[in-house]
């Protein structure tokens, strides 16, 4: 720093020490409501598909299908003609085909053959089915979530850090005892996650660099404290030793060390270095906080709360809060509400709740006061229910699940019996009536049922625990639309609640069919598998790979006879995508996010007007009428594998070894987790029959597996990897899950 920047800075420091004598005012945090929910989607046509029952042999293109697909074993030939549809793994030849993007969208872009009329085959026949537009908005959000938090959330969380860290060194001018150690201890706090931020700009190695930062940065602070603050930062940079934080801050987790291995940035994470600076900060904010029970804790959340809202006259406009109000807006709205009290919940404690008329810089050195705030806090609804061994903290960037995660958390914390069994996500499709779900769930509760309540084989679960599930669902269900648009991970549940297992007379026979509800649950679990978590990254990114093979037609060939491929005839479905898609739209504009793919020609718009235009094909084949052959070449031609694409067009496309599977971590509790993962996308041979067309399309779903372990998700993911790939022998992977029995032959 220059002479002249040291002195003014000096002298902004005096006006500052000077300002904070003053009671400060807090500030309560004001946040933009998003905009409202989309309209209601109109109610579809009355079911009135006619086709009668054929065997496979009578399918006119099923020779070349299956020429393409591979030969059916006998008892796969029974499935089919029995359930109208199949499930099975791609050919090997198939696998190593050019993909751009994605793994399941580029082989699903392929299906439908060439682009020129003289060259589509019969076995071009495409069926289009919800797992593949979930699946190419679940990579849309995962690309655009990566960008957002190496873009405006990390801009958003380094302003929010320096300015805090500017603030608390203000107020601990002057200080002196116990209120000056209190502000140093947080000073301390902010400076790990602020030396770390500042890889973002720096070309050396991670570690080193920060260590370098830091004595440049720390030189206000003892040094024994400092030397606490280089130990952290090693910490997390290694990411190897779990160890009690040496800072006075609790881990979210409830347990007394902090394994700082979680530090370790996975996916795209660990190839940028922006990236790896949010996700190593982000993490520090998300994974410790100040317990309340301690009055160390609830001094260093009530300094907290008097330097975000100090204002000293220097900052001329931005302050820390403004700041932290934007990184809280978007996390609220890419993941959904958090899971612990922060400062929208905390500072407006303070202001009604906590009996005290003012605060000063030295508040949180007087023990009576700290003593009513801790009363206070624990008569009041502060802290909600928790898991029975968690520890409510109070935290700066509260952790964020997905929204099925948190409804796991839930369920589980307020279940009726002494001790609940493992959250299955077999839970939640009971909450809509899913009809398998309804009919298994006594098995699943049997199966992950804790000694001590015993086998319930015999009688089911218990009477409380059906009761219990029946009473939340109702509870679901009335909630009004604005509820379920207030982030996107809450807004997939009404999109979930369309894959019911429930279609009679007037429907397709392959969806009436036992069979068809167990895909349905595998689209479902698929597609949650996916859904975007906070630092949860994206698949590492490599260079694009080589271009299809491309055959021209002749100049003079004439067109080739018309393929009819299908759309699932679920209007509910494509309408709710059709809700969702604009639900983000209007978030993105909301929030002045990637402007670029709400352009006409933008991803969001290319993928409305695909939704729009299969939910109006669904409704013309549920309601009997034919289709034109424009209508048909839609279905054969449209491609998805440009969702999967980073920002900004084309580019890098995800490693070919992340490209077939995904792992994410639905609960957690007394070191065990359930996962959700999946493997190579199956493909899906279904006859269909309108139009006096007997046929048998193909298309691409979901292959879901879940599974209860004590890995941590970095061991889960590698030793998925493993296991799915077929690499090591001594990883096979594991069985399907009871609830996908019908789907086998």
């Amino acid at each position: 720093m220059t002479a002249l920047g040291l002195g003014l800075s000096l002298g902004l420091a005096s006006t500052a020490a000077q300002e904070a004598e003053k009671s400060i005012a807090l500030k309560e945090p004001l946040f933009k409501p998003l905009p409202p929910a989309p309209a209601p989607a109109p109610p579809g046509p009355k079911a009135a598909f006619k086709e009668t029952e054929f065997p496979l042999s009578a399918a006119v293109n099923h020779l070349e299908v299956l020429a393409a697909v591979g030969p059916l074993s006998q008892a796969e030939a029974v499935f089919l003609e029995k359930n109208r549809f199949l499930l099975r793994p791609r050919p090997a030849f198939d696998r190593d085909s050019a993909l751009a993007y994605d793994e399941m969208l580029g082989h699903f872009d392929h299906l439908g053959g060439p682009l020129e009329e003289q060259l589509r085959r019969p076995e071009h026949a495409r069926f289009i089915g919800p797992d593949v537009f979930i699946h190419a908005l679940s990579r849309f959000l995962a690309a655009r979530q990566a960008a957002a938090e190496t873009g405006p959330m990390l801009e958003s969380l380094h302003q929010m850090t320096e300015g805090l860290y500017q603030n608390a060194s203000a107020l601990r001018t002057g200080r002196t005892g116990q209120s000056a150690a209190n502000w140093e201890r947080l000073m301390a706090q902010l400076l790990v996650p602020l030396v770390i931020l500042g890889q973002a700009e720096d070309e050396e190695a991670d570690l080193p660099a920060a260590l370098a930062r830091l004595a440049a940065r720390g030189q206000g602070l003892p040094s024994s404290l400092t030397a606490r603050v280089q130990t952290e930062l090693r910490r997390v940079h290694l990411a190897q030793e779990k160890a009690a934080n040496l800072l006075g801050l609790t881990p979210a987790g409830g347990e007394p060390e902090l394994d700082y291995a979680i530090f370790r940035p996975p996916g795209y994470f660990a190839a940028d270095r922006a990236a790896r600076a949010y996700f190593r900060a982000a993490t520090w904010f998300q994974e410790l906080g100040w317990d309340p029970r301690a009055e160390a804790g609830l001094a260093d959340a009530l300094n907290f709360a008097l330097a975000l809202s100090f204002e000293p006259p220097a900052q001329k406009g931005w302050v820390p809060r403004a700041a932290l109000t934007r990184l809280l807006e978007l996390s609220s709205f890419f993941y959904g509400p958090a899971r612990e009290p922060g400062w929208a919940e905390w500072t407006p404690f303070l202001m009604k709740e906590a009996g005290v008329p003012e605060f000063t810089a030295n508040t949180a050195a007087d023990s009576e006061v700290l003593i009513r705030l801790q009363a206070a806090a624990l008569e009041t609804s502060l802290f909600p229910k928790r898991r029975r061994e968690a520890t409510a903290l109070i935290q700066v960037l509260p952790r964020r699940l997905s929204w099925p995660s948190l409804l796991a958390e839930n369920l589980t914390s307020l279940w009726p019996d002494s001790t609940s069994p493992p959250f299955s996500a077999l839970w939640l499709p009971v909450l809509w009536r899913q009809s398998l779900a309804e009919e298994t769930i006594g098995r699943q509760l049997d199966f992950s049922a804790p000694e001590p309540l015993g086998p319930r084989a015999a009688v089911g679960p218990s009477a409380g625990s059906a009761s219990f599930l029946e009473k939340v669902a109702q509870q679901l269900k009335n909630r009004p639309d604005d509820y379920w648009f207030s982030s996107l991970g809450a807004a997939w549940w009404p999109v979930w609640t369309t894959l019911t297992g429930r279609y009679g007379q007037g429907y397709p026979l392959y969806m009436r069919s036992w069979a068809f509800a167990a895909k349905e649950l595998e689209t479902i679990f698929g597609g949650l598998a996916y859904l975007s978590t906070p630092l949860a990254g994206t698949a590492a990114r490599g260079l694009p790979g080589p271009p299809a093979a491309r055959r021209e037609a002749p100049a003079d060939q004439p067109p080739a006879p018309l393929v009819k491929g299908f759309v699932e005839p679920n209007p509910p479905f494509w309408r709710q995508m059709n809700r969702l898609v604009k639900f983000l739209m209007s978030g993105f504009q909301h929030f002045d996010l990637f402007p670029e793919d709400l352009e006409e020609a933008g991803a969001l718009n290319r993928l409305l007007r695909r939704l729009e235009r299969s939910a109006d094909l669904a409704e013309k084949e549920l309601a009997g009428e034919a289709l034109s052959e424009d209508d048909y070449e839609f279905i054969r031609l449209f491609s998805l594998d440009w969702m999967a694409a980073p920002p900004g067009g084309p580019g890098l496309r995800p490693a070919a070894e992340n490209e077939s599977f995904t792992v994410s971590e639905m609960w957690s509790a007394g070191g065990q987790s359930v996962f959700e993962a999946t493997a190579e996308p199956w493909l899906i041979l279904v006859l269909v029959g309108n139009e006096n067309s007997p046929r048998l399309t193909v298309g691409l779903v979901y292959n879901h597996y879940e599974f209860l372990s004590s890995l941590t998700r970095a061991r889960a993911v590698e030793l998925w990897r493993q296991s799915v790939s077929g690499r090591d022998p001594a990883i096979p992977p594991p069985p399907k899950n009871f609830w996908y029995e019908s789907l086998w032959p």
